[in-house]
């Protein structure tokens, strides 16, 4: 952190310590980019300056070009998740840890004011909140790793998310939402869970073909769209029938 401080050529005094060292510790991370701490325009240095968008905003943190005649200005947070919200870096950061926590919206807004005095509105919170809810679906979505492996149970089933009680009322005009989903029976194993248009075997098998290794033990039940896991991979397959019991596995 002291070394990019030493990068930056001049820093404004008036800028909060705390907010200073979040913005530097966030460079390090590379969460923040740093422009390589020159100018786009004229290449000169850069120096870190408090600045107004507006009358009404806060002053946050910039980037403003030391060459007298160039005097061009560029957001730290550009390029990066804070860059999509008009608020202090430390209240974004604060924001972020509550969401963490899995505190609500009206909570969030009632800790933000009582622990750091700290005026945000609902729908700030709300936006912040499905903000990171985009780039966590993102990151899995993006994410390529295949459960199970050698001597690793993987444990699948699918489910129907919504089902009328008693099959009758005008529920069941509603479209039913079948999700299959995948575990790693160990600490801390991994999962994939997935909306699937239906249960045909050419359905689930290109999602199991996808996300599992080869050598993996699968335990499934005995629906039949499961049968054919074995033919064209390398996988160990065993089945509980629910019609009998819940537990016993038979090979």
């Amino acid at each position: 952190m002291d070394l990019i401080k030493n990068n930056i050529k001049q820093i404004d005094p008036r800028i909060d310590p705390t907010e200073l060292n979040s913005f530097i510790h966030l460079i390090a991370l590379n969460v923040i980019p740093d422009k390589n701490f020159q100018c786009f325009k004229c290449n000169a240095r850069l120096v870190l300056w408090l600045r107004k968008r507006d009358e009404k905003s806060l002053p946050h943190i910039s980037w403003r070009c030391s060459n007298g005649k160039c005097h061009g200005w560029i957001s730290c947070l550009d390029n990066s998740f804070f860059g999509n919200f008009r608020k202090p870096l430390n209240s974004l950061i604060k924001i972020i840890k509550y969401w963490c926590c899995q505190i609500s919206i009206v909570k969030t807004v009632e800790l933000l004011k009582l622990e750091s005095n700290i005026d945000v509105s609902k729908k700030t919170v709300a936006l912040v909140f499905q903000r990171l809810r985009d780039v966590c679906s993102r990151a899995i979505r993006d994410d390529r790793r295949k459960l199970g492996g050698r001597g690793t149970v993987v444990e699948m089933d699918e489910s129907l998310v919504f089902k009328i009680k008693y099959n009758r009322g005008s529920g069941l005009k509603r479209k039913q939402i079948w999700v299959f989903g995948m575990v790693e029976r160990k600490d801390f194993g991994l999962c994939h869970i997935q909306i699937v248009k239906n249960r045909k075997a050419e359905t689930l098998l290109a999602i199991i073909y996808d996300h599992v290794r080869e050598s993996s033990l699968i335990h499934s039940d005995s629906w039949s769209s499961f049968n054919k896991i074995t033919e064209f991979l390398d996988l160990e397959h065993q089945t509980v029938n629910h019609s009998i019991n819940f537990r016993r596995i038979y090979l």
